[in-house]
């Protein structure tokens, strides 16, 4: 018999399934993008992920949790 992956996802094993890393999973939540997450104030502020927000966020995102990264000028070029 097939192990369950547990309701809830910490961080990591919601960016693992996303095939991100933590921290750009963090960036996007700070930019208002993502799957839904829940805080708790019982674990010191942790986020965690219901695994079906995770898989419905992939879908409708094409599998892309990302979208195209804003292009950046350098410092002192011209235009």
């Amino acid at each position: 018999m097939k192990k369950q992956a547990p309701a809830l996802l910490t961080r990591r094993e919601a960016a693992l399934l996303m095939r991100v890393s933590p921290g750009t999973l963090c960036n996007m939540h700070a930019r208002g993008q993502g799957p839904a997450y829940l805080k708790t104030a019982r674990i010191r502020g942790k986020a965690l992920y219901r695994r079906e927000a995770v898989l419905a966020y992939l879908e409708s995102n094409g599998s892309k949790p990302a979208g195209k990264p804003k292009a950046r000028r350098r410092k002192g070029a011209t235009v």
